[in-house]
């Protein structure tokens, strides 16, 4: 396909297309066309249509696949560009231009359709409702060409909804290499599409703030010599807003589905952060645990060596090492120095920024506000994210009291959630404090609440609610 469209623009370049002749298709006031094409010289087209030089340009850019939109107004004519569809409209004729850049000419099977549909409507014979509205010839010209583009757009934006939706309903399962790469690629089309669709709109958007420009719009008035005041362009209006509301539907269907992508993208990035935060904890552990059992294993090999240290002598010789040796292994493998001290050391940061002393004051009144202070993002009605959700429900499930209980938004102040990192030296948010204490984030909390230490230490530290006697 990419070698086809290469080669029908060398040849439309060797022919002399886009330079000095417009091959173009002209309907007369019956929407009836010639049977070939027309090859019209730039000057020509210039002087017999009363066209400044510069009106081409958007015609010229065609082959470059131009993207922005433009409606230019002119006394007797109208020249729109728009997508794929680059046509100059007037009272009585409407010529359309053939779009090389775009891979589409004027003999392909979408052009054909094109010309049919608008075919119809310039004889005025599509629908009743046409009938009715009796609409002057230029209007069911600009009619046939959005009703043309809009299809477009929406068959189009139903093809890139449908595979994302689609990819995004394959991460909820599993995650891979794969459909992560598929996911940026889908993302990167959606990204070109609603830039188009965003580039359309702003063109409607602009040309309804322009009454001087919607009057001279009616080029069958001025033909007949009836001059339009200021704001006497109900038809052109409404016309030109109900294709208006449909750009902005897909504009905004298209950015939600952004928002999915962007969201799942956020989501995906908190699962391997979590992964990697366990990973390292998981070293650490094993750091830990290999380092208390070496000390275990020097005090044994002290027993291994002839020396006299008078214990064998003792009935309670045997006992008492024991129990020495597994009280120091339970020390050194303390699972909150483990997961907390241990952590924040691996995380702390290899610079460390400029903190006011304001910002650190206002963190430091913050964690004496309360008992049991969290920083998090939301709030624990509507936390924000998923550890938040997930420590809040840990609190809760250990009963923490609500009259000891703070909690702070981080999202409401972005110099607060920046500055609680490197006051704590702890990478991610939420970050649990307990009488002044800071004890971690969620990761700690989990890992705590699992081995009951977390219980320990509310209860210690007097903040749960008082059981009912």
């Amino acid at each position: 396909m990419l070698l086809q469209k290469n080669l029908l623009q060398r040849n439309n370049t060797l022919n002399g297309y886009g330079y000095g002749i417009i091959r173009c298709t002209v309907f007369d006031s019956q929407g009836n066309t010639g049977p070939n094409l027309i090859e019209m010289k730039r000057e020509d087209l210039v002087t017999q249509h009363k066209l400044l030089p510069r009106d081409l340009r958007k015609i010229e850019k065609s082959k470059k696949n131009d993207l922005v939109p433009s409606i230019l107004v002119r006394k007797d004519g109208i020249l729109i560009s728009l997508l794929t569809i680059k046509a100059l409209i007037k009272a009585d004729s409407v010529t359309i231009f053939d779009s090389v850049g775009s891979g589409i000419s004027l003999n392909s099977s979408t052009q054909r359709d094109f010309t049919h549909a608008l075919q119809q409507r310039l004889k005025n014979e599509a629908n009743d409702e046409i009938n009715s509205r009796n609409l002057p010839y230029e209007f069911r010209a600009l009619e046939a060409i959005f009703v043309f583009a809009l299809t477009n757009l929406t068959s189009e934006m139903k093809v890139l909804l449908s595979l994302t939706q689609e990819v995004l309903a394959d991460l909820d399962h599993n995650i891979t290499r794969d459909k992560l790469r598929l996911l940026l690629i889908q993302n990167k089309k959606l990204k070109v599409f609603y830039k188009k669709c965003v580039l359309v709109r702003d063109m409607l958007d602009d040309l309804l703030e322009q009454d001087d420009m919607l009057c001279d719009m009616y080029l069958t008035d001025w033909k007949s010599g009836i001059v339009r005041i200021e704001d006497d362009h109900s038809e052109i209006e409404m016309l030109l807003e109900t294709y208006h509301n449909h750009v902005d539907e897909i504009v905004q269907r298209t950015e939600n589905t952004i928002s999915n992508v962007r969201t799942t993208e956020e989501i995906i990035n908190i699962i391997l952060d979590s992964n990697r935060n366990q990973l390292m904890l998981l070293n650490i552990k094993m750091g830990v645990g290999m380092f208390s059992l070496g000390g275990a294993i020097f005090v044994g090999s002290l027993y291994g060596m002839n020396l006299e240290n008078f214990i064998e002598e003792t009935d309670y010789g045997y006992a008492a090492a024991t129990i020495v040796e597994t009280q120091q292994d339970k020390t050194m493998f303390n699972p909150r120095l483990l997961v907390s001290q241990a952590s924040r050391l691996i995380y702390r940061p290899s610079f460390t920024r400029l903190m006011s002393t304001e910002i650190r004051q206002a963190i430091q009144d913050a964690i004496h506000s309360a008992p049991v202070v969290l920083f998090m993002k939301g709030t624990p009605e509507f936390p924000q994210c998923g550890f938040s959700k997930a420590t809040i429900g840990i609190l809760g499930q250990q009963g923490v009291d609500p009259a000891k209980f703070a909690a702070y938004n981080v999202l409401e102040d972005p110099e607060l959630r920046e500055a609680i990192k490197e006051f704590t030296e702890w990478p991610t948010i939420p970050q649990l404090f307990v009488n002044n204490e800071f004890v971690g984030g969620c990761d700690v909390i989990k890992s705590m609440a699992k081995s009951g230490e977390l219980t320990e230490l509310l209860e210690e530290q007097d903040v749960l609610v008082p059981e009912e006697k």
